[in-house]
């Protein structure tokens, strides 16, 4: 069973209106005169004191496609219990919340449980002219001791900004809420569709990469707030004339790549 003083360190601070805005503030300080939209991240629990754990997360992202596909693995550590889970979708900077027939910033999002598709509802946390913030809502039974395989896979948008750069924000720390530590993450970022020459960049620097995808590897951690992995590419401006790799720099943090 979980211990509810240790659980009640990481629930204080996320519910079903949405975790921490820190994490929004510190990047909108990053990145003032952008717009970031349908950004996602790990699935979180708006169940107080969970006994189910996130034993493994898969995160693939294909970058140019702007195509992403989580894989999570649960176990239920404790009695029989049905556990309300999101996955979140929210935005910042120079963009509004979608309103009316667009309800969402992704442009498809699908779920399944164990191979079967489930049905979600989309629940709106908070919004302004600033930032939105929503869940892709669901609920899932686990039998004592039971393990369960969530997917979602979903198509993001770019971000945008004055520097004539876009990117694909994934927010981890939203997985703060699993009971105990979680087991293992994988994230990778495959770069290989955009165009020869394109410099790009990553934070945090990478574990690993291999050929053209960028890899970042985690293991029995319990994510920070304001946890999250951020690619973004440089857009060639037509009027201007082409700068050569090693003239364009990045951020402090950044680590910079060439296609």
């Amino acid at each position: 069973m979980i211990v509810p003083v240790a659980k009640s360190s990481r629930r204080d601070h996320c519910s079903m209106m949405g975790y921490p805005s820190v994490m929004l503030l510190a990047i909108t300080i990053l990145i003032n005169d952008s717009a970031v939209m349908g950004v996602g991240g790990s699935v979180t629990s708006f169940d107080e004191l969970t006994p189910v754990r996130m034993v493994s997360e898969n995160i693939q992202v294909d970058y140019a496609k702007r195509h992403v596909t989580t894989e999570f693995v649960f176990k239920n550590t404790g009695e029989t219990t049905l556990v309300t889970m999101g996955f979140p979708e929210e935005g910042f900077g120079d963009v509004q919340a979608p309103e009316g027939k667009s309800k969402s910033w992704f442009e498809a999002f699908k779920s399944w449980v164990d191979g079967k598709p489930i049905q979600v509802s989309l629940k709106r946390a908070e919004g302004d002219e600033m930032m939105y913030r929503q869940w892709w809502v669901k609920q899932v039974d686990f039998a004592q001791g039971q393990t369960r395989k969530v997917r979602n896979a979903y198509v993001t948008r770019f971000s945008s900004s004055t520097n004539m750069d876009k990117g694909i924000y994934y927010i981890l720390g939203s997985g703060r809420p699993w009971a105990g530590k979680i087991g293992n993450a994988t994230i990778q970022f495959e770069m290989s569709g955009l165009k020869r020459g394109t410099i790009y960049f990553a934070s945090p620097k990478p574990t690993a990469k291999v050929g053209q995808s960028l890899i970042w590897k985690y293991k029995n951690f319990e994510p920070e707030e304001d946890m999250r992995i951020h690619v973004r590419h440089i857009m060639p401006d037509p009027v201007m004339v082409p700068q050569s790799p090693g003239s364009v720099n990045g951020f402090d943090g950044e680590s910079k790549y060439v296609r």
